[in-house]
């Protein structure tokens, strides 16, 4: 998505006006979505963020609540957005919050969700400068997504994505090949 459709998708929604959207970060927290995407045989997205806060880090897709929208439909809208990739969210893996105070000053609360990746090339929007598959949690995450991805246990001791974990969490069809969310909490 380029930035003129993204500014009338926004118009559409009747997003708050980007000065006073600033003034607000500066005032209160916001509430954000984040989603682990796991894309079978390849690993956990992650792509390096174009801009603040975390610029040029690795972190997971994700972003603003919009008003009146469900925190799971904002998951699949931001990644969709932002990968061009169609997911099923699968449940919630936790919720955190982050503090920036370079820059911008913001504080977010982040709800993290777990998806599977179910279709599509990924397409990059201008919010990715590039992005890698992984399977460990590394140093070059930032601190928060990397205790985000320990403490939710689809990381193993080692770091490793815990597949055994990822796949309690759905059933497969084996009909269709479609996969389904158990109904419980991760």
């Amino acid at each position: 998505m380029n930035i003129a459709q993204k500014q009338q998708l926004n118009a559409e929604r009747k997003v708050v006006p980007s000065k006073l959207y600033h003034r607000f970060q500066e005032l209160m927290p916001m509430v954000c979505v984040d989603v682990a995407v796991y894309v079978p045989g390849k690993g956990l997205f992650l792509g390096k963020r174009s801009m603040p806060p975390v610029k040029d880090l690795y972190w997971l897709p994700g972003g603003r609540l919009i008003y009146g929208e469900k925190p799971e439909d904002c998951a699949a809208r931001k990644v969709k957005e932002e990968t061009g990739m169609d997911i099923k969210v699968l449940g919630l893996l936790g919720i955190g919050d982050t503090v920036f105070e370079a820059g911008e000053k913001r504080h977010t609360v982040n709800l993290t969700y777990l998806a599977f990746a179910t279709g599509n090339e990924v397409k990059l929007s201008a919010d990715f400068t590039s992005y890698k598959f992984v399977d460990t949690v590394s140093e070059d995450m930032h601190p928060y997504l990397r205790k985000m991805l320990s403490d939710s246990g689809i990381m193993d001791v080692n770091g490793a994505v815990s597949i055994k974990k990822l796949m309690r969490t759905v059933r497969l069809d084996e009909r269709t090949g479609e996969l389904s969310a158990l109904k419980r909490d991760l």
